[in-house]
């Protein structure tokens, strides 16, 4: 698919945007992988937003929201258990010492 003739001077370098499943049953290409693909994949994957050309410029609301995303407010970190002490160690005096 995207890998096929790597050595043909024609191929495009790209870089996916989503997740392009190329062989069933395996995992994807996971988002930002670069590869080589031909004109016509690399057109195709261009208009229907797969894949953009590594020499394209970068979009500025991509850059925005990746900086800075407006709107988005953080979920609040997980209340941290409560401290107890630890058990009894079988010892000397029977209780734990460091």
């Amino acid at each position: 698919m995207a890998k096929e003739n790597q050595d043909d001077p024609k191929n495009i370098e790209i870089v996916t945007l989503r997740y392009v499943y190329h062989t069933p049953g395996e995992t994807p290409y996971p988002i930002g992988t670069k590869l080589l693909a031909t004109k016509q994949l690399a057109e195709f994957w261009e208009k229907t937003g797969i894949a953009r050309r590594m020499d394209a410029p970068v979009r500025e609301e991509v850059l925005k929201s990746a900086t800075k995303p407006e709107g988005v407010i953080p979920a609040e970190p997980p209340v941290a258990p409560e401290m107890k002490p630890p058990p009894a160690q079988n010892g000397p005096g029977g209780s734990a010492t460091a």
